[in-house]
C-alpha cells in the first residue's frame, strides 16, 4: 500500500490531527488547500474556526443501549448534532455530514433529519464505516458515550491499527473546512486511559480546538422547530397537561423516581383514562402512578434508564433528565417519526402489544361483545368491588362481574404472556379472585386480575 503524503481535502487545521496521530507527521498539506476552504472556515458555525470541541460533561447526555442490538444511542448529543446541522442549513449553502460510530444513533439522527424536512438539504447522516470515501463540507462527529454505561464501547477501545483508530481517522478526514466534535470529555477521561487510540484522539482535539463547555442554564443548545426545552418541572405543567389530555389510544410512562412528586396529575391520568386511552406504565414507581387506573399494563422494561419518559399516542415524547429534581431540565419533542423510534428504543410499549384498544376495537375486534342497550363494544372497568364488564359511553348500562372466561379472552385479545419466562398465560380461581398464571409447570410466575389491567 502507498502512502499518499499530499492531502487536499482538509483545511490545514484539521489535517495536523490525523498527521500528528496517524501519519507521523508525513502528511503535507497541497497548495491552495487553505485558501480553498477558508469560506467554510468562515461560515457558521463558529465562523473563523475550523476545529470546534463540544464538551457535554454538564449536560445530562445520557447513553443508552438499544434492546435487541445493543447499539448505543444518546438523546441529547442526537438533538446537538442534529441542532448544529439545522443552524447550517438555515445560513449557509455547506454541505453537513454527521457521523457517528453506532448504528442506533444514526438512524435516531436520520429520523429527526426526516422529521425536520432536512434530508434534501445537503445533509447527510451514517455510520462511520458507510462515510469511508465521502467527504463534506462540515462535519460533526457525535462520539454518543457517556454515563450511565459502565465501560466505553467496544468501537472506541484500541490502539493503533484498532477500530477505534480507523474510526477517528475516518470521522476527522471526511472534513473540509470544519469539524465539529460531540464528546463528554469528563467521561471519556475517566473509561479510556492515557495509552487508548481515541483517547488520545479526544486529547489532541481539545489541546487545539475551540472548546465549547455546553451548560443548560446559559444558553440552551437546543433550538429546533417542535422540540420544545424546559428549565424546570414547574414550567411544563400546563403543556403536559394539555399534551395527556389531548391523547387519543395510549399513554406510555417510565418514571424512574423514587419519589411520588410526580409532573403530571394523577387526576389528568383519570380523565384520559375515561375516554378509553390505554396506559402502559414502567419503572420504579410504577404501581403508585397506576393506581386507580383502568385499561392499564404495569409492567417492567428492565431498562436501565435514569431518567423519567411520558410517550403520548406515539407521537409525542417528554424527557426529564432528572425526575428525583424538579429543577432538572426536561425536553418535549414533537416529531412524529423520533418518537417512535425512541419509544421503540426505550421500551415504552411491552413487546408483545400489537397495537392501542383502541385500534384493534376499530377493526372490528372485540371480546366482549356489543352493550345490549346502545349497540356499543363492551369493554372491562376495574372498581373498589372487582372487575366488570360494561358499557364504556354508559357506566349505567348493564354489566356483569369479570370471569374466568372473560380473564382469558382478555390474556389473548391483549397478548399478555408470563413475564417470567414469556409463554401462554392461563387463568384460574382462588380464593382471593381470579389470577393469572404460567401455562409452564416448572415457572412459578402468577399475578391477580387488578395487578394486570
Amino acid at each position: 500500500m502507498v502512502l499518499l503524503k499530499t492531502q487536499y481535502r482538509m483545511n490545514p487545521a484539521i489535517s495536523k490531527i490525523p498527521n500528528q496521530l496517524f501519519y507521523d507527521g508525513q502528511l503535507q498539506d497541497g497548495s491552495g488547500v487553505a485558501q480553498r476552504t477558508m469560506p467554510i472556515v468562515q461560515s457558521h458555525p463558529h465562523p473563523g474556526s475550523a476545529l470546534i470541541l463540544y464538551d457535554l460533561s454538564k449536560l445530562s447526555a445520557y447513553c443508552f443501549k438499544e434492546q435487541q442490538s445493543h447499539s448505543r444511542f444518546n438523546i441529547i448529543s442526537a438533538l446537538i448534532a442534529v441542532n448544529l446541522a439545522y443552524q447550517s442549513s438555515q445560513r449557509n449553502d455547506c454541505s453537513v455530514g454527521i457521523i457517528a460510530p453506532y448504528n442506533a444513533q444514526a438512524r435516531l439522527i436520520q429520523c429527526f433529519l426526516k422529521d425536520l424536512s432536512l434530508t434534501d438539504k445537503s445533509i447527510r447522516c451514517s455510520t462511520v464505516h458507510r462515510f469511508q470515501g465521502a467527504e463534506q463540507n462540515l462535519i460533526i462527529f457525535d462520539a454518543v458515550e457517556g454515563s450511565p454505561q459502565a465501560n466505553a464501547g467496544k468501537l472506541v477501545v484500541g490502539g493503533t491499527q484498532s477500530t477505534a483508530m480507523r474510526l477517528a481517522n475516518v470521522a476527522v478526514s471526511r472534513a473540509q473546512g470544519k469539524f465539529i466534535g460531540l464528546f463528554n470529555y469528563q467521561y471519556i477521561q475517566q473509561k479510556l486511559n492515557s495509552f487508548n487510540i481515541f483517547r488520545k484522539f479526544v486529547d489532541r482535539i481539545y489541546a487545539q480546538a475551540d472548546i465549547q463547555s455546553l451548560t443548560w442554564t446559559l444558553e440552551p443548545p437546543i433550538n429546533l422547530p417542535r422540540v420544545t426545552y424546559f428549565s424546570k418541572s414547574q414550567d411544563t405543567l400546563k403543556q403536559i397537561q394539555s399534551d395527556l389530555l389531548t391523547a387519543k389510544e395510549e399513554i406510555a410512562i417510565a418514571w424512574s423516581s423514587s419519589t411520588n412528586n410526580n409532573p403530571f396529575s394523577i387526576a389528568t391520568l383519570k380523565r384520559c383514562n375515561s375516554r378509553s386511552v390505554r396506559f402502559f406504565i414502567t419503572g420504579q414507581n410504577r404501581n403508585f402512578i397506576a393506581n386507580g387506573l383502568q385499561n392499564t399494563r404495569v409492567w417492567d422494561n428492565k431498562a436501565n434508564t435514569n431518567i423519567g419518559l411520558v410517550g403520548i399516542d406515539g407521537k409525542c415524547l417528554w424527557i426529564y433528565l432528572n425526575p428525583n429534581s424538579s429543577l432538572a431540565p426536561i425536553i418535549r419533542i414533537d416529531l412524529p417519526q423520533t418518537t417512535k423510534l425512541l419509544c421503540n428504543f426505550l421500551r415504552l410499549v411491552p413487546e408483545q402489544d400489537t397495537g392501542s384498544i383502541t385500534t384493534q376495537i376499530s377493526q372490528g375486534e372485540n371480546p366482549f361483545g356489543q352493550c345490549p342497550e346502545c349497540k356499543q363494544p363492551r369493554w372491562y372497568s376495574r372498581t373498589e368491588y372487582g372487575a366488570y364488564i360494561t358499557c364504556p359511553k354508559n357506566p349505567n348500562h348493564s354489566r356483569r362481574k369479570m370471569n374466568e372466561k372473560d380473564t382469558t379472552l382478555l390474556m389473548r385479545f391483549m397478548k399478555i404472556n408470563c413475564s417470567s419466562c414469556k409463554q401462554q398465560a392461563i387463568t384460574y380461581k382462588s380464593y382471593k379472585g381470579i389470577y393469572v398464571g404460567c401455562s409452564q409447570k416448572n415457572c412459578n410466575w402468577s399475578a391477580s386480575l387488578e395487578s394486570l389491567i
